[in-house]
C-alpha cells in the first residue's frame, strides 16, 4: 500500500477542517434562525405585515428586518424591533441567541392574557456577550428579571412600565459594567438602596426619575455618589426623597444634567454647586429648599435651563447668574426672591438677550430683561394688591396673565 506524502496529509486535514466549520456555521445559524421562528410564531399581532412578508425560512436570517449578524461569525449580535406594533409573547429561545449583543423590544406591547410579559422567561444567563437590552414601553409588570449574571452589561432601560415590587428590582442591579440605567416611571418604590452606587461603579446615567422612592438622600447615597467620577446624568425628579441635598454630589465635576425636581428635599443650596462647572441643566424646582442662591452659581458656564421655581429662596438674585452667556430660562417664581433693582446689573440701556425669561423670575416683565423691568414689577404689585391674585394664579392659563385679566374686567 503507498504511503500518503505529507502533502497529501495536510490537504485531508485542512478539507476536514472547512467541512467542520461549515457544518458548525450552519447548525449555528440553524439555531439563531430556529429560535426567530419560535419567536415570529408567538407575535399575536403584526400590524405592518413585518415578519409575516420578511422573515421566512426561504431566506437568510441576515436579510431579516430587525436582525443584524457579525461578518466573522455570521450569528446574530442584534435583534431590534422596537416600535413595531407587535402583540403577543416572547418565547425563552430567544436565550439561544448565545452571540446576542443587542436586544430591543421596547415600544410594543408583548404581553399575556394575565398582563405578564413572558420576557420573564428568557434565560438570560445564557446570554454572556450581551451589552445592550431596551424593554422601555413593553407593558412589562412583572416582580423582578434575571439580569445579575450579565458581565458584559453597559445599558438597561426598562423604563416606562408598571413593575410589581420596584424596591426589589433595583436591589438586583450589581453590575460592575453598567453604564447606563433607565427605569423611569416604572412605579418603583420603597427606599432608596442605600449601596446602589457602590454596586454600580460605571454608572454615567441614571434615570429613576417619575417613581415613588423615598427616603432621605443625605442617609442613603450621600457616601456613595461621590465616588461616581463618571456620572454625567441624573434624573430623580418626580419621587418623594427627603433631606438636604448631599454634599458629595457637588463632587462629581462630570455632571451635564441633574433633575431632582419634585421631591420633598428642604435645607440650602450648597456654595459648592460651583463645582459642576459641566451642567446644562439643573432643575431643583417644587422642594423645599430654602436660603440664598449662592453666588458661585454664577460659576456654571454652560448652564441653559435653571428651574428652582416653588421653593422657599430668599435674598436677591446673584449677579453673576447674569454673566452666564448660555444661559436661556431661570425660574424663581414662588419663592421669597427680591427682584427689583436687576436693571441696575445691566451696563447698556438695550436688552441683553441671554436672559431670556419668559416671565418666570418673580414679577419680571416676560420677554428679554431690560431697565424698563423695574417699573413692570412695581405695577404687578399693584395689581396683586387689588386683586389678590398672584401673576401664577391657577385661573391664569394660557395666553391670560394677571394684567390681562384686569384689563377684561374692567368696563369698556
Amino acid at each position: 500500500m503507498e504511503k500518503a506524502s505529507p502533502f497529501q496529509l495536510l490537504a485531508f486535514l485542512l478539507t476536514s477542517l472547512h467541512l467542520l466549520a461549515t457544518c458548525s456555521l450552519a447548525m449555528n445559524i440553524s439555531t439563531d434562525q430556529s429560535s426567530l421562528l419560535a419567536s415570529k410564531s408567538h407575535i399575536s399581532s403584526d400590524p405592518f405585515h413585518i415578519l409575516s412578508t420578511n422573515w421566512s425560512s426561504s431566506t437568510s436570517v441576515c436579510d431579516w428586518i430587525g436582525i443584524t449578524c457579525s461578518s466573522r461569525h455570521q450569528r446574530v449580535i442584534a435583534l431590534n424591533i422596537s416600535n413595531m406594533g407587535f402583540s403577543g409573547t416572547i418565547p425563552p429561545q430567544l436565550g439561544n441567541l448565545s452571540f446576542l449583543v443587542s436586544l430591543d423590544l421596547s415600544k410594543n406591547n408583548f404581553r399575556t392574557v394575565t398582563g405578564i410579559l413572558v420576557i420573564g422567561l428568557i434565560e438570560f444567563s445564557h446570554l454572556r456577550r450581551l451589552r445592550v437590552i431596551n424593554l422601555s414601553y413593553t407593558n412589562f409588570r412583572r416582580n423582578s428579571i434575571g439580569i445579575a449574571t450579565l458581565p458584559s452589561l453597559i445599558r438597561f432601560s426598562m423604563g416606562y412600565n408598571k413593575l410589581l415590587n420596584g424596591s426589589n428590582v433595583l436591589s438586583k442591579f450589581s453590575i460592575s459594567t453598567l453604564e447606563y440605567l433607565d427605569l423611569r416611571n416604572s412605579g418603583l418604590t420603597g427606599d432608596f438602596p442605600s449601596d446602589l452606587c457602590h454596586r454600580l461603579p460605571r454608572l454615567r446615567n441614571l434615570a429613576l426619575g417619575n417613581n415613588m422612592l423615598s427616603g432621605e438622600l443625605k442617609g442613603t447615597i450621600s457616601d456613595e455618589i461621590g465616588h461616581l467620577y463618571n456620572l454625567k446624568n441624573i434624573f430623580m425628579d418626580k419621587n418623594y426623597l427627603t433631606g438636604s441635598i448631599p454634599l458629595t454630589l457637588f463632587n462629581i465635576s462630570s455632571l451635564e444634567m441633574l433633575y431632582m425636581n419634585d421631591n420633598k428635599l428642604e435645607g440650602p443650596l450648597l456654595r459648592q454647586v460651583g463645582n459642576l462647572t459641566m451642567l446644562t441643566w439643573f432643575d431643583l424646582s417644587n422642594n423645599y429648599l430654602a436660603g440664598i442662591i449662592p453666588h458661585e452659581v454664577g460659576n456654571l458656564q454652560e448652564l441653559k435651563d435653571l428651574p428652582l421655581s416653588y421653593n422657599e429662596f430668599s435674598g436677591s438674585i446673584p449677579i453673576g447668574i447674569f454673566n452666564i452667556s448660555s444661559l436661556v430660562t431661570i425660574g424663581l417664581t414662588e419663592n421669597h426672591i427680591s427682584d427689583f433693582g436687576i436693571a441696575k446689573l445691566l451696563i447698556k440701556e438695550e436688552s441683553i438677550a441671554h436672559t431670556t425669561t419668559f416671565a418666570t423670575i418673580g414679577y419680571i416683565a416676560p420677554g428679554l430683561i431690560s431697565k424698563r423691568s423695574d417699573v413692570y414689577s412695581f405695577g404687578i404689585i399693584l395689581l396683586e394688591t387689588f386683586t389678590k391674585k398672584k401673576p401664577r394664579d391657577e385661573k391664569l392659563a394660557g395666553d391670560l396673565n394677571l394684567r390681562s385679566w384686569v384689563h377684561n374686567s374692567l368696563p369698556s
